[in-house]
C-alpha cells in the first residue's frame, strides 16, 4: 500500500507539534500583553484624534441641517450616511456602556444571541430617551438648551448609580452561591430565563444614560425647524453605536472562548467549579469600583456615546 509522501511528512513533524503545544497558549498570552501594551500605549493619542474626528463630524452635521432646512438635492441622504458614520465612530471612544457590556459578558456565562440583545436594546434605549427627554422638555415644559443639559446630567448620574448598583448586586448573588455548598458534580450554565431580570436591568443601566451626541443634534434641528431629521439622526446613530458595540460583544466572546480551550483544564470539566462564581464576584467588584470612579469623576474621562 502507497503511502504519501505529505502524510509521512506530517507524521515526522507530529512529535515536535505535541513538544511545542504546552508553550501556545503562553505565546498567544504574550501576544495578547504586547497588543494590549501598545494600545495603552496609544491611548490618548487615539481618544483625541476621536474627539477631533467628531468635532468635525458634528460641524458637517450642523450644516447639512441648514442644508435640510433649505431643501438641497441629496442633503437628507448625506445627513442621514453622516449620522450612522458618526453613531460608529463615536462609540469607539472610550464610553461606560462597552465597559459594562464587556465586564459582564466576561463575568457571566453568555451566548452570542443574548450578548446581541443587550447591545441593540441598550443602543436603541439611549436614543430613545435622548429623544423622550429633548421632546419632553422642549415642547412640553419649554425648556432652553442649558435646562436640557442639566436634566441630561441628572440622567447620567442616575446611571453611574446604576452601575454601582449593578455590581453590589453582582458581587452579593457571587458571594452568595459561593457560600451555597455543592449538591451535584456538574455545572450547569444558565439559561436566558434564569436570568432575564438581571440582562433587563443590565439594558436599562446602560440605556438610561441618554445619548448626548442625538441630544445635541435634536437641539441643532429644533433651532433650524427640522425637528424630525434630529430624531432620524438619533436612530441612526443608535445603530451604528450597535454595531460597534455589537462587534465588540462578539470579539469578547470570542477571546473568552479561546482562552478557555487554551487555559482550561481538560482532566477536571466534569468535576462541579466555583471559578464561574469568583469570576462574576470579581466582574461585579469591577463594575462596583468603576460606577464609584464614573460618579465621583461625572464622566469626564469618557466619550459621550456609550
Amino acid at each position: 500500500m502507497m503511502h504519501s509522501p505529505f502524510k509521512s511528512s506530517l507524521s515526522s513533524l507530529k512529535p515536535y507539534a505535541l513538544a511545542i503545544k504546552p508553550y501556545s497558549k503562553w505565546a498567544v498570552l504574550g501576544l495578547i500583553l504586547i497588543v494590549s501594551y501598545q494600545l495603552w500605549l496609544s491611548w490618548p493619542t487615539l481618544v483625541l484624534k476621536s474627539i477631533q474626528i467628531q468635532r468635525d463630524f458634528n460641524g458637517q452635521l450642523s450644516d447639512l441641517l441648514y442644508d435640510i432646512q433649505e431643501k438641497r438635492e441629496g442633503a437628507l441622504w448625506t445627513f442621514s450616511v453622516v449620522s450612522l458614520v458618526y453613531g460608529i465612530l463615536h462609540s469607539l471612544g472610550p464610553g461606560h456602556g462597552k465597559v459594562i457590556v464587556t465586564t459582564y459578558l466576561v463575568a457571566k456565562p453568555t451566548q452570542a444571541k443574548t450578548s446581541l440583545i443587550i447591545t441593540i436594546l441598550s443602543s436603541l434605549l439611549q436614543a430613545l430617551v435622548a429623544i423622550a427627554m429633548v421632546s419632553v422638555l422642549l415642547w412640553l415644559y419649554k425648556a432652553s438648551m442649558r435646562d436640557v443639559h442639566a436634566k441630561a446630567e441628572s440622567a447620567m448620574m442616575v446611571s453611574y448609580f446604576c452601575v454601582l448598583l449593578f455590581g453590589v448586586v453582582m458581587i452579593y448573588r457571587s458571594v452568595k452561591k459561593l457560600r451555597k455548598p455543592h449538591q451535584c458534580c456538574h455545572h450547569h450554565a444558565p439559561k436566558f430565563a434564569d436570568n432575564w431580570k438581571e440582562i433587563i436591568s443590565l439594558i436599562f443601566t446602560i440605556g438610561i444614560r441618554p445619548c448626548t451626541g442625538a441630544i445635541m443634534i435634536l437641539l441643532f434641528a429644533n433651532m433650524v425647524g427640522v425637528y424630525w431629521v434630529g430624531v432620524l439622526s438619533a436612530l441612526l446613530m443608535a445603530f451604528g453605536t450597535c454595531l460597534t458595540t455589537s462587534t465588540i460583544a462578539m470579539m469578547t466572546l470570542g477571546g473568552k472562548k479561546l482562552s478557555g480551550r487554551l487555559f482550561g483544564d481538560k482532566h477536571h470539566h466534569h468535576n462541579h467549579s466555583k471559578s464561574p462564581h469568583y469570576l462574576a464576584l470579581a466582574g461585579g467588584i469591577i463594575l462596583g469600583l468603576f460606577g464609584l470612579l464614573l460618579l465621583q469623576s461625572g464622566d469626564v474621562a469618557f466619550s459621550r456615546v456609550i
